[in-house]
């Protein structure tokens, strides 16, 4: 049986793609993609990291804190410095107002044994010092009292101030004192002096604050020693020691002993003074009495020229009733 075919109704065959093409074109439009997708990525976090002043590093030595930003250094420089110095503390970031302030001035620590303990115990080794220096201090001198010399560069005045004193019209203690002042006012600005007044308690000159101490022969100090005599009124007994073992802590090179005591030291008391006088000072005494010495007791007491005879002085006996009325 014989068919007939209409050619314009035969069906067009159909062209096929071969299966590895279509996996090439799908892998290739996927990497395009995603090319793509990375050209439009924002680069704000890799700016970002790139921005200096996130971390700050110290630098400290022993006088001052060095504050150095991280675009300072290159990376080598910053490790190291990174390791030799820690990073600030959180709060120091939370304030960075501060890294140029008072931060600073606390990187000095005072370390155990210096500041105000060292200065103490540097000022009490120093005092003894001086109390030995003070024999050296200044350029020599040659005052008096009384016409009894003594040279050296720092002096103290031992003058009784007992009630005796008082006698005979006052004359004794206006009579010392206008020598005390007379002997001062010689000195030179260079010279030291102290004046001990006593009787059966001492009064110590002292113009500053503190202890009392040599002072200086100058001006003010002399005004000052002027109204200190001045003011100075006699009372009580006698204890000659006592003013004496004073007078021997200040180290002078010499001190006038004045007394209208008749002695008044044992042979104990003389010893224990000369035991005292570690340093070599010399002790010289005026001893005020009434009459001529050739006229008194031949058996008196005759202790204080012993003193001045054992300390390298010298003794001077001297009638009140031959000095001036005030």
């Amino acid at each position: 049986m014989d068919i007939e075919i209409n050619p314009h109704e035969m069906p067009i065959p159909t062209r096929r793609l071969p299966a590895w093409f279509l996996s090439v074109s799908m892998h290739l439009a996927a990497l395009l993609g995603l090319l793509y997708l990375s050209a439009q990525t924002p680069r704000g976090t890799a700016s970002e990291n790139s921005r200096t002043g996130g971390i700050v590093l110290v630098s400290t030595d022993r006088e001052s804190t060095e504050y150095l930003s991280e675009g300072d250094v290159d990376d080598a420089s910053a490790i190291s410095s990174a390791q030799q110095n820690p990073k600030p503390l959180a709060s120091e970031q939370e304030r960075p107002t501060d890294l140029f302030g008072p931060q600073t001035q606390s990187a000095t620590v005072n370390s155990p044994g210096t500041g105000n303990d060292l200065e103490r115990s540097l000022g009490d080794a120093q005092g003894l010092l001086n109390k030995l220096a003070n024999r050296n201090a200044g350029g020599k001198i040659t005052t008096e009292v009384f016409g009894v010399a003594g040279t050296g560069s720092t002096f103290v005045y031992v003058f009784d101030r007992s009630a005796s004193m008082e006698g005979f019209e006052g004359r004794p203690l206006k009579a010392a004192k206008q020598a005390l002042l007379d002997s001062i006012n010689s000195l030179g600005p260079v010279h030291q002096f102290q004046i001990v007044f006593y009787s059966h308690l001492t009064r110590v000159f002292n113009p500053g604050p503190g202890e009392p101490v040599m002072v200086l022969a100058n001006e003010d100090n002399k005004r000052s020693a002027v109204r200190f005599v001045q003011s100075t009124r006699g009372d009580g007994g006698t204890d000659h020691v006592q003013a004496l073992k004073l007078a021997l802590s200040f180290n002078p090179d010499v001190i006038f002993l004045l007394t209208d005591a008749e002695g008044g030291f044992t042979a104990a008391e003389l010893s224990e003074l000369a035991h005292r006088n570690r340093v070599g000072t010399v002790i010289n005494t005026v001893e005020f009495g009434v009459g001529k010495r050739d006229d008194l007791a031949a058996n008196r007491d005759r202790s204080l020229e012993k003193l001045s005879e054992q300390n390298n002085g010298r003794y001077l006996y001297k009638n009140v009733l031959t000095l001036e009325a005030p």
